[in-house]
């Protein structure tokens, strides 16, 4: 059997620093160095190219996920509204939920929205804090996910999750 000796320190190394003030991260490629300090610059490289959508990236996996929305994965439209579902049962769940006369589950939790973005011209309001924060993420691009086994990094779990499970 031949066996290939792999000198450690040459993956070890990280001779590209990253000079925004303050950061002290380090990589051993450039590509990755470069991918990182869009994170200080708030560079959105990948935009949707599907015709109306203004919405714009930092990384491509991002990209991907966000363009699901626009293809035929949604091919389960409802004929009151112009929502459109991937899942025959979503499609009949938000039928009978929105329009239906039919109320079964009778919410007694108070409809306050406490939560509220301060975004500049912004104002959405949300019952819980988690939302706000994921939500405000939309606005900073904050990316806090980031994949063990490389630098990918999204502004949600469930991406992450999403992203490495196909």
């Amino acid at each position: 059997m031949n066996t290939v000796n792999i000198d450690q320190t040459k993956f070890d190394e990280k001779p590209f620093e990253c000079t925004w003030p303050g950061c002290e991260s380090k990589f051993n490629r450039q590509d990755k160095l470069t991918r990182h300090e869009r994170l200080h610059t708030g560079e959105k490289q990948h935009p949707c190219t599907w015709p109306g959508c203004e919405c714009k990236f930092k990384r491509k996996i991002n990209l991907t996920i966000h363009e699901q929305i626009h293809t035929d994965n949604e091919q389960f439209q409802c004929e009151h509204c112009d929502q459109c579902f991937s899942e025959s049962d979503d499609l009949t769940r938000h039928k009978e939920r929105t329009h239906s006369d039919e109320k079964p589950f009778e919410c007694t939790w108070p409809n306050e929205k406490p939560f509220e973005c301060t975004w500049p011209s912004c104002g959405k309001k949300f019952k819980r804090k988690e939302n706000l924060t994921r939500h405000e993420r939309i606005h900073t691009g904050d990316e806090p996910f980031q994949c063990e086994h490389c630098d990918q990094c999204f502004s949600e779990s469930g991406n992450l999750k999403r992203a490495f499970s196909t």
